[in-house]
C-alpha cells in the first residue's frame, strides 16, 4: 500500500499539466522548483532500493512523511486572483449590503494577511474556499440592487452571506484564530441591523403618498441630471445620503445603480465626483435647492 501511495504521490506532484488558471499556474511552478524534484528524486531511489530489498519499510515511511511535509510547507508567493476579486467587487454594493460587505471585506483581509505572513500550500485551499464564498455574496449583493423593483432583502445575497461567513469562519479555524470567533459574530450582526434600519429609512423617505415632514426637518429639493433624460426632482433632508436617490432613480432603470454622482462644488467651476455615501446638504450650492448629475457607467 505505501509502494502506491509513494507513487500516487509522486504522479500528482510532477505532473505537468497546461493550466489557464493563475492559482493552479502558481502551484505548478512551485512544484517544479529544484528543490521537490530533488527530493522526489531521493524518495524515488529510497523506493528503488525497497523494491530490490535494501531498503526497510520503516525507512521508505520515514521518508515519504517527510517529503508529504515538504510539499504542505510549500511557501505560495502570491494572493489567490479572488483576493482581487473581492476588491473589484466590494465597491458596487450598496445598502442594504453595504455594512456587511464592510466586515467581509476586513475579514478576508485579516486571513490574507495572515496567509502572507504564514504562508504556505497547506493554508492555501481554505482562504480559496472563503475567498470564492465571500465574492459570490458580493455578486449576489450587485445582483439583487441591480434587479430591484423595491428596497427589499433578497434571499439568495442572504443566504450567500451566510454561507460566506461559514467558510471564513473555517478558515479562521484552519489558522488557528477562533478566539475573534465571537467577536467577528457581534460585529457582523451589527452591520446586518444596520443595513436594515438604513432599508427601512430609505423606504420611510421615499414610500409613495409620504407627503408628511416634520416641521424641524431641513429639507432641499435635489434636481437630478442623467445624460440624455428628463430631469427628476427630489425634495428629501438635507441628510439623506445621495445612495438613496440613486436607488430612488434607478428603479425602473438599474443599470444606472452601476453610475457615479458628479456635482458643482462651491467655489468651483468644473464638475467633480462626488461619493454615494455623502449626504445631500454636501452637494454644491447654497439654499433650498441642489444640481446632482447622473454619470451612467
Amino acid at each position: 500500500m505505501l509502494v502506491h501511495a509513494v507513487m500516487d504521490l509522486l504522479r500528482g506532484s510532477l505532473t505537468v499539466v497546461p493550466e489557464k488558471d493563475e492559482r493552479k499556474k502558481e502551484e505548478k511552478r512551485m512544484l517544479m522548483s529544484l528543490e521537490v524534484w530533488s527530493k522526489a528524486q531521493n524518495l524515488l531511489a529510497k523506493l528503488d532500493s525497497h523494491l530490490k530489498g535494501t531498503c526497510t519499510l520503516t525507512e521508505l515511511q520515514d521518508l515519504y512523511d517527510r517529503f508529504v511535509t515538504f510539499l504542505e510547507a510549500l511557501r505560495v508567493e502570491k494572493l489567490p486572483a479572488e483576493f482581487l476579486e473581492i476588491k473589484r467587487n466590494a465597491h458596487k454594493v450598496m445598502r442594504p449590503y453595504h455594512s456587511q460587505t464592510l466586515q467581509l471585506v476586513s475579514q478576508c483581509r485579516t486571513l490574507a494577511g495572515y496567509f502572507l505572513k504564514y504562508n504556505n500550500a497547506k493554508n492555501l485551499e481554505a482562504l480559496v474556499a472563503a475567498l470564492e464564498a465571500a465574492v459570490n455574496a458580493l455578486k449576489e449583493a450587485t445582483n439583487a440592487i441591480n434587479k430591484i423593483e423595491q428596497h427589499t432583502e433578497s434571499a439568495a445575497a442572504v443566504k450567500a452571506f451566510a454561507n460566506a461567513r461559514a467558510e471564513i469562519e473555517k478558515c479562521f479555524k484552519q489558522y488557528d484564530l477562533e478566539s475573534g470567533a465571537s467577536e467577528r459574530s457581534k460585529n457582523m450582526e451589527m452591520a446586518q441591523k444596520k443595513d436594515k434600519e438604513r432599508l427601512e429609512q430609505l423606504n420611510t423617505r421615499f414610500s409613495k403618498g409620504d407627503t408628511s415632514k416634520p416641521a424641524s426637518l431641513s429639507l432641499i429639493k435635489v434636481t437630478l441630471k442623467v445624460n440624455g433624460k428628463p430631469d427628476v426632482t427630489y425634495e428629501t433632508e438635507d441628510t439623506t445620503a445621495l445612495s438613496a436617490i440613486l436607488w430612488k432613480r434607478a428603479q425602473n432603470e438599474p443599470s444606472l445603480l452601476q453610475g457615479h454622482f458628479e456635482h458643482i462644488a462651491s467655489g468651483k467651476r468644473e464638475r467633480e465626483r462626488i461619493g454615494h455615501n455623502n449626504q445631500v446638504k454636501q452637494i454644491g450650492g447654497t439654499g433650498s435647492t441642489r444640481i446632482l448629475y447622473l454619470v451612467s457607467a
